[in-house]
């Protein structure tokens, strides 16, 4: 998304800085430094139209897209049609919906993964290309679990920007631990987020980095008091 948004920039500026140069040297500068400045700036906006189809070029499709589920069922909807409109926009060669039977989940679902997996059927997605992930029951394992699906280096994850940011921290940790394959890029898939979302990231961070110090092969997140209170406060007010 970041690399689509910095291509459009460079996109209009070089539109702007051509136009600039053009509409200058119609109205006719005869000063020879005049000159040179008209010619600077559309040289210039024809560099920025060069790094703008460069940018767009990078773009491929991802190797699969991850959709880390929530006790919150509606944000776990809502995350999933988010994904399925970013899919039908990009595209990827699969989906994994990850999530298993994490407290306070709703009992007529057997897993986050499922919530996740119906909600793409709805939005249309083509059903072979979506992977349940059912194994994991936190961040730690959403990473984990979901990697085993992956067949490539490029990985999209669907969430919110705090949300992301965790996800990117256990990544690199992972990485540096030689879990995770270094060549592994991540693709942040950014939907909105909540004010009680950014409230729960404040605990949450902090569980995983104490977690994390044990190192991500053995990492165990706890579902200790301060969790289930925070899981509990986000289920209710998100």
């Amino acid at each position: 998304m970041r690399i689509i948004r910095l291509g459009f920039v460079y996109l209009f500026s070089s539109i702007v800085l051509m136009y600039m140069g053009s509409k200058s040297s119609v109205t006719g500068a005869v000063v020879l430094e005049k000159s040179v400045e008209i010619s600077f700036i559309s040289l210039l906006g024809f560099v920025f139209l060069a790094i703008s189809f460069i940018l767009y070029a990078s773009i491929r499709s991802l190797d699969a897209i991850i959709i880390p589920g929530q006790t919150n069922e509606r944000r776990t909807r809502e995350k999933a049609a988010f994904a399925a409109e970013y899919y039908r926009k990009h595209g990827a060669k699969v989906i994994i919906a990850s999530g298993g039977k994490t407290p306070l989940l709703n009992t007529k679902y057997r897993s986050e993964a499922e919530i996740i997996y119906k909600t793409l059927v709805e939005k249309g997605l083509p059903k072979d290309k979506i992977i349940l992930e059912e194994e994991s029951r936190d961040n730690v394992s959403n990473i984990l679990c979901s990697l085993k699906y992956v067949r490539g280096h490029n990985m999209g994850i669907v969430s919110y920007p705090k949300h992301l940011d965790r996800f990117e921290y256990i990544i690199e940790q992972g990485k540096k631990e030689e879990v995770i394959d270094k060549r592994l890029k991540v693709h942040r898939i950014e939907t909105d987020e909540k004010l009680a979302e950014k409230l729960y990231e404040i605990p949450a961070g902090i569980i995983t980095r104490r977690s994390l110090k044990k190192g991500l092969k053995d990492v165990h997140v706890p579902e200790g008091l301060l969790k289930r209170i925070t899981n509990y406060v986000m289920k209710r007010f998100s």
